[in-house]
């Protein structure tokens, strides 16, 4: 069995300490999509259930657009490099693009206490009107689990795991084919926040999740402890979860169906909802799975889901760029379980309540 050309995620050693990627993990982010630049939820959820969609398999040859700043590094898809590096790297995205481009760049909470967060903004804006005016660009924080894995990166050794916390598998349908590319990612058992996903159920913010994707044959290879988290994989093809297997194992994981909610607008205006999934076996109160900025007019939307107590929110605008999201529907979805919810006017369900 040739493991060489599989990525691997995160490292995780047997405290739970999180290091970083092996280098290889860069030819797995060259697919990503840049933030800011458009997707197509429908075509995504076109794809053959069996063989969904390779994200970005036109654009193998591609860098992201997706720059992280620790308190020690800076990485871009999986490495180390400097600022100059950066910069060099974006003007030669920039100039094989022919237009404006725009970049991602997130900081870590240990980036911010350092002082990063001035100095690499001031840096960016050094060459705004060069490269990303007016496409623009995104300056943010990474959420402080994923930042945390980032600042304990110092050198490239810290990027190569332990072949002993190497953990393989294949990941296979109903039927007992081989699914392409689906998503195998590490939850943690007592996790409190949900995995953010969009709605083809690929990840929202790659960075945020330990993750890899399954090949050709649908294996996978992923570094991580033997307790304490769980093998969790997504797919237009079907969800499952597994446990860690042992070392030395192979995790043999057979996809149940999704669930599927097909969500309607009564008068066919434009609504927008959000989606968050229960797992049976998850402690109350921590949600799975999290989705938002659905929207759904003129014709009915069909989402897949992984299947679990299901609650349905329509989500308002506070304002401020904010927005508030109500429970309103929730359902218990089991393996292939389908229903249908439909909204009406916000407007129409608060003459109801006053009546």
């Amino acid at each position: 069995l040739v493991l060489e050309p599989y990525q691997l995620g995160f490292y995780i050693d047997a405290k739970g300490i999180v290091v970083t990627t092996q280098e290889k993990a860069a030819e797995q982010s060259k697919a990503r999509r840049a933030p800011g630049q458009s997707t197509s939820d429908k075509k995504d959820d076109a794809a053959s259930p069996d063989k969904p969609k390779e994200q970005g398999a036109a654009d193998d040859n591609l860098r992201s657009l997706n720059i992280v700043i620790a308190e020690h590094v800076l990485m871009w898809d999986g490495k180390i490099v400097t600022w100059e590096e950066v910069v060099e790297g974006l003007r030669a995205i920039r100039k094989e693009q022919g237009k404006p481009i725009h970049p991602s760049f997130k900081f870590t909470n240990g980036a911010i206490k350092v002082g990063r967060w001035n100095l690499y903004q001031a840096a960016a804006y050094d060459v705004y009107k060069e490269l990303f005016e007016p496409a623009g660009m995104n300056i943010g924080s990474m959420s402080p689990g994923a930042g945390e894995r980032y600042d304990k990166i110092r050198v490239p050794a810290d990027l190569i795991p332990r072949p002993e916390d190497v953990r393989v598998g294949v990941v296979r349908n109903s039927a007992g084919r081989p699914v392409t590319v689906a998503t195998v990612l590490l939850m943690p058992d007592d996790s409190a926040m949900p995995v953010m996903l969009r709605p083809n159920l690929s990840l929202r913010d790659t960075l945020d999740e330990v993750w890899v994707h399954t090949d050709k044959e649908g294996r996978f290879k992923i570094a991580c402890p033997e307790t304490g988290y769980r093998l969790i994989v997504l797919s237009p093809a079907g969800f499952a979860q597994a446990p860690v297997p042992k070392a030395g194992e192979q995790a043999e994981i057979q996809l149940l169906p999704n669930c599927e909610l097909q969500v309607s607008s009564t008068d066919k205006s434009t609504q927008e909802l959000g989606i968050s999934v229960h797992l049976p076996d998850m402690k109350e109160g921590h949600d799975g799975f999290s989705l938002y900025e659905i929207f759904v007019g003129e014709q009915p939307r069909t989402i897949r889901l992984p299947p679990g107590r299901v609650t349905l929110s329509r989500a308002a605008k506070i304002g401020k760029g904010a927005t508030q999201l109500t429970p309103a529907q929730t359902f218990d979805l089991k393996p292939g379980e389908k229903t249908v919810a439909s909204f009406r006017p916000p407007a129409d369900e608060e003459d109801d309540d006053s009546e």
